[in-house]
């Protein structure tokens, strides 16, 4: 749910820079959300420390559907139709070893979770980003591994 929270609050100064914008000339764009399924984490049964009956999947997962649920109702507004935005969430039902974010085709931000075993969790926040833009030694190839790991995820 962290990462989907820092996705919200992206995906939400997106919107309020849409109210403000003159008519888009039909361009658009479609904005694609992979996450974990609620569902899934519902299930979830990391090893660790926390008590049996505390699960923390499913805090996490009552999180993932609020944030769905607010954001679809914000990119179903007039001004997201007005300017052709569109917006697809796509479940995956695995641990996340990795969360990362795609601007345009010119940045790629990414980093690692690690399992925190006093929680029984894997945490992203904490730990270090990084970041590459077009034109970057490293670029074209953290690229095709990232588009192959997003094209893996929309096929399960």
């Amino acid at each position: 749910g962290g990462r989907l929270r820092s996705i919200s609050e992206i995906l939400r100064e997106v919107s309020d820079k849409l109210e403000t914008l003159p008519e888009s000339d039909g361009g658009g764009c479609k904005i694609k959300v992979l996450h974990i399924s609620s569902n899934f984490l519902c299930q979830w049964n990391l090893p660790g420390t926390c008590k049996a009956d505390d699960n923390p999947g499913a805090s996490a997962a009552a999180a993932i559907n609020s944030y769905k649920k607010e954001l679809q109702t914000i990119y179903n507004s007039e001004a997201a139709k007005r300017h052709g935005v569109e917006l697809e969430f796509i479940e995956y039902h695995q641990y996340p070893y990795i969360y990362g974010f795609m601007f345009g085709e010119d940045t790629l931000i990414w980093g690692g979770y690690h399992w925190e075993k006093p929680l029984s969790d894997l945490r992203g926040p904490s730990n270090p980003c990084f970041k590459l833009k077009k034109g970057s030694d490293r670029f074209a190839a953290m690229e095709k591994w990232f588009l192959n790991r997003v094209s893996l995820l929309e096929a399960m």
